[in-house]
């Protein structure tokens, strides 16, 4: 069974009991540093209540503090074996909240007061798209930043082709998914890794949900498949102090036609405009540069004119860089590269040639990289950055704000920015960005009409 190193603690589970089909946590995979655990979003606690038995039998002293979102009233008719459960955990010590929102845990738990924190299935109450579901592992995310034990970590169970991560079994379109790499950076976490769900499964497990409002007397039960992840983040200051890097984030292509100046003429080298882009977007951001044809344009400037065609991949070595990140870069990019050329009398930077995926960066598989520009970069001395140390304190300030109680709308709407500043401000720190800086001015700003 595969080890998973998260934040350099051993985090593995067990092989499957031959006797009684039960996962089973090894004693060492617990480690000295995780004593509570919380469990949010528990429909009818079965997963708490298998939880809290294999802590038991690991001979730890671990606390469970095990959450629902439904109130404890009228819990046992939409959900039959919830009493059950209940009893369980109650008389085995283990801690038990009801109305517990999963997206506002500073109101209901002291900063740093679990190690690790567990949320298996999310999913917003009755009909949903993609953008409600994405928001709430945002806001999960962010709201669990103060509540983290230093060193602690998130484990989200999501299904197959959910995450949207290279790590899904099969390919998916990254366009339909929760893109949680993406929302792990607007909370300023980092996806650290993502292991089978059968490495959490705890025997009982029966995954459901409310089915409509929460006054419903339905449940919905699903199945899991073998494709379901563990997706486990981390924060991304605890993360870069320990020098774990972004198990996966997603790539980007950016497509660039470049007419050439003259007739015969030769042509920019992938390896030239690599060295132009890099001190544009940044060291550790310009993945690598392809050359993938020449081709004579009839018309251009009223005259046959060779051009060539380039693609450019974008990915954050450390944090995650969204679409609207990137599409800045692309901006940034042709804007600077057109301004080169036509100052050198080089040629010019073609707006557009419809192509496929043509002007739009869109998300790509990793086997789509089949260069990198490591060995252009290994002999820079990295720039000066901005202070990671407040990129955390920012951040962890900003999803306190934005989740207290009794907030004005301009308020709420100012931590939210401040909060999603601090976390742009992680991922452009880590990757040498003068964007990093601003980001950082900018939690500042947003922060400042909340403080007393």
């Amino acid at each position: 069974m595969p080890a998973l190193h998260v934040l350099g603690v051993a985090w593995l589970l067990a092989a499957h009991g031959a006797s009684k089909g039960v996962w089973r946590w090894q004693r060492t995979a617990l480690g000295a540093a995780v004593q509570r655990v919380l469990v949010v979003g528990d429909a009818d606690f079965s997963f708490a209540a298998g939880l809290q038995r294999v802590l038991a039998a690991s001979g730890r002293p671990v606390e469970l503090i095990a959450t629902g979102y439904e109130p404890e009233r009228g819990l046992d008719e939409r959900f039959p074996r919830a009493r059950e459960h209940l009893a369980f955990l109650r008389a085995s010590g283990a801690r038990v909240e009801h109305g517990v929102d999963a997206t506002r845990l500073p109101e209901r738990f002291a900063p740093g007061s679990a190690c690790r924190i567990i949320y298996n299935f999310p999913h917003v109450v009755g009909k949903s798209n993609l953008r409600r579901n994405r928001d709430l592992l945002r806001d999960f995310l962010r709201a669990t930043t103060s509540v983290l034990a230093p060193g602690g970590d998130v484990c989200v169970a999501l299904c197959e082709g959910q995450g949207g991560t290279s790590l899904e079994r099969a390919p998916c379109d990254w366009a339909m998914t929760w893109q949680a790499t993406v929302q792990a950076n607007r909370a300023a976490h980092v996806l650290v890794d993502a292991v089978p769900w059968a490495e959490m499964a705890v025997e009982g497990y029966a995954p459901c949900r409310a089915k409509g409002s929460a006054e419903s007397a339905f449940s919905l039960s699903f199945e899991l498949g073998e494709g379901a992840l563990v997706h486990i983040f981390a924060p991304a200051h605890a993360a870069a102090e320990r020098g774990v890097s972004c198990a996966d984030g997603p790539l980007y292509l950016h497509e660039l036609q470049l007419a050439r100046s003259a007739v015969g003429s030769s042509a920019l080298s992938a390896a030239e405009l690599l060295r132009f882009v890099e001190p544009v977007v940044g060291r550790n951001l310009a993945r690598a540069v392809h050359h993938r044809e020449t081709y004579d344009h009839p018309s251009l400037f009223g005259a046959g004119r060779t051009c060539d065609r380039f693609e450019l991949v974008y990915q954050a070595a450390h944090g995650v860089l969204s679409r609207d990140e990137v599409d800045a870069l692309w901006v940034r990019v042709e804007a600077a590269l057109d301004a080169q050329l036509a100052a050198r009398g080089d040629g010019a930077c073609l707006a557009k040639r419809k192509h496929a995926g043509v002007r739009a960066s869109r998300a790509l598989g990793a086997a789509d990289v089949v260069a990198s520009s490591n060995a252009a970069r290994a002999s820079r001395e990295p720039p000066a950055l901005c202070d990671l140390d407040e990129v955390g304190r920012l951040a962890a300030a900003a999803a306190r704000r934005a989740a207290a109680p009794n907030l004005s709308a301009a308020e709420r709407s100012s931590g939210d920015a401040a909060a999603d500043a601090a976390g742009s401000a992680a991922a452009l720190r880590l990757d040498g960005t003068e964007g990093g800086v601003e980001s950082v001015a900018l939690a500042r700003r947003c922060l400042q009409p909340l403080w007393h």
